[in-house]
């Protein structure tokens, strides 16, 4: 069924597992995260919007286990609607390119007070309240 939904339906649902309860600035960050994987045209993301967000374990809403993957078909039931508009706005900046790149550059991204093993050795771009966007400068 995922496979079935519109790029930017794909990216919203993206935008809306992983950063709707952080700011639209997070939520675009996130959304040019994405939108960078698929410009970079780098093996390891896949090619075109829809691999790039629906390969396996990128980005942690797609999950099958732990993720909100069933919530993301019926977002109002959910949460209200401004949120999904809120994620909607973002998607469709960074799926359009309309500002300018909020994650700057950034290929990865991770939330929480820990840094992961992975993200050890990458620069960071930008710290929002609980997220931290990295490259690896490759």
């Amino acid at each position: 069924m995922l496979h079935q939904q519109r790029e930017l339906t794909l990216l919203s649902m993206c935008i809306w597992g992983e950063a709707r309860g952080n700011g639209n600035l997070a939520q675009q960050a996130v959304g040019f995260v994405v939108r960078n994987r698929v410009r970079s045209r780098r093996e390891q993301f896949g090619s075109g919007w829809r691999e790039v967000l629906l390969k396996p374990y990128q980005f942690s809403a797609f999950n099958q286990e732990g993720g909100s993957r069933e919530e993301m078909f019926k977002p109002l039931e959910h949460d209200s609607e401004q949120i999904w508009r809120s994620c909607f706005g973002g998607a469709l900046i960074a799926y359009e390119s309309l500002y300018d790149d909020p994650s700057r550059t950034a290929l990865f991204y991770y939330s929480g007070t820990r840094t992961p093993y992975w993200a050890q050795q990458m620069e960071e771009t930008l710290r929002l309240k609980d997220f931290v966007f990295l490259t690896d400068g490759k």
